[in-house]
């Protein structure tokens, strides 16, 4: 892949990004039958059925004995299926933890808090890739750290968001965040070493999600919660009669009496999809630590766009200075652990650095070492000249006297 696709694979994985934030959060303020429309267990399912469209595009544009021949390919075997069932439920547990965390805080500090998979990407991709990391990475991450304590902060400390809320929205994105960087892993590992296409891991995962789902949501309808349990309730949903963990039935209901639903669920469907094929495509020609990174940029789109003046009320968001000073600092974390500009130092890792300062110190000590060696060939030159005229002085004394 040359540089104008792969930089048309980040445009498309950047836009569709953060068109699913923006559209999900849109949705879940959409009011029908005088109840929002909070349906996390149906936004996963509308995302499995997505991806396992994907299988028809699969079908009708890409050959299946092409890709086989392909020379990287032909020692390669499909990949195993527990590994497809792992990376299946790491994406499963990372929606809806997601979902459950974009529900409780505010868009674009959800999307700010998407950018901490660049610090747990970089952790497991210690232990299941063996990614050398340079300089500029640490230097990266300690920057991101940064700024995430900033905007925990600046939203903790705002008055208008719900306290609760936002340390069971925090709490909830991190946990997701952890399972989607075990998904990139994980997804990287299938299709960089296995005969596996990316849109093939996506279709195998919508497929099993799909049906994990289902199973879930049909034992969820079964659950009522007690309005006592204010934890609890924050992931339940109300419908005409009770409160359970899931409504497929009044989410369907809803869909039908406001149009709006409809449209945002189609607009879900096709962003998800892009997202999800363009971000493992990405992660083929690349690394999961790579999409993680270029992940992270869709706080910026997600955050103008929630500030800007069109929103109503329960969307809108107001400028913080605090924020804004810890977005900075994701920036620059970013730009260094991407190399977006390039600094020479950042190119050396650890042990490049402990290489250098050895021979350095070696080069010092030998220099030390000709130094003292100069001295010593200087001083017994010195000696010698004054012998030499000491004699030479004796010499013509003794010339005198005669």
């Amino acid at each position: 892949m040359n540089k104008t696709q792969q930089m048309i694979l980040i445009i498309c994985f950047l836009f569709s990004g953060s068109s699913v934030t923006i559209v999900k959060k849109v949705l879940s303020k959409i009011k029908s039958l005088n109840l929002q429309f909070r349906h996390a267990w149906i936004y996963q399912n509308i995302m499995y059925f997505s991806e396992l469209m994907t299988y028809f595009v699969y079908k009708k544009f890409y050959n299946d004995k092409e890709f086989k021949l392909l020379e990287e390919n032909k020692n390669k075997k499909p990949p195993p299926l527990k590994l497809i069932i792992y990376s299946t439920i790491a994406a499963y547990f990372y929606t809806i933890l997601t979902t459950f965390g974009l529900l409780l805080l505010p868009g674009s500090v959800f999307q700010m808090f998407r950018s901490s998979i660049i610090i747990i990407t970089f952790i497991l991709s210690f232990f299941l890739t063996k990614n050398k990391h340079k300089l500029r990475h640490y230097i990266g991450i300690v920057f991101t750290l940064i700024g995430l304590i900033l905007i925990s902060f600046s939203t903790y400390e705002n008055k208008n968001y719900d306290k609760n809320e936002i340390f069971l929205g925090i709490i909830t994105t991190l946990l997701g965040i952890f399972s989607m960087a075990f998904n990139y892993i994980l997804e990287e590992n299938i299709t960089k070493n296995y005969l596996c296409h990316p849109m093939q891991c996506i279709y195998l995962e919508g497929f099993y999600g799909f049906i994990l789902n289902c199973l879930t949501i049909t034992l969820l309808y079964f659950i009522h919660c007690e309005k006592k349990n204010e934890i609890i309730m924050k992931f339940c949903n109300e419908d005409e009669q009770y409160i359970r963990g899931e409504n497929y039935f009044f989410a369907i209901k809803q869909s039908i009496y406001e149009p709006k639903i409809l449209i945002c669920i189609l607009l879900y469907s096709i962003f998800i999809s892009t997202t999800n094929n363009t971000g493992c495509a990405y992660s083929k020609v690349t690394s999961g630590t790579s999409r993680a990174v270029v992940d992270t940029l869709r706080c910026i789109f997600v955050w103008i766009f929630f500030m800007m003046p069109f929103n109503n009320d329960e969307l809108i968001e107001t400028f913080k200075l605090l924020q804004f000073i810890g977005f900075i600092f994701l920036i620059i974390g970013n730009v260094f652990y991407n190399n977006l500009i390039h600094f020479h130092f950042s190119e050396y890792d650890f042990n490049d650095i402990n290489e250098k300062i050895k021979q350095l110190g070696n080069d010092k000590s030998l220099e030390m070492k000709n130094y003292n060696k100069n001295k010593e060939k200087l001083e017994e030159t010195k000696d010698e000249t004054f012998n030499n005229e000491k004699n030479g002085t004796l010499i013509e004394e003794e010339k005198e006297k005669e």
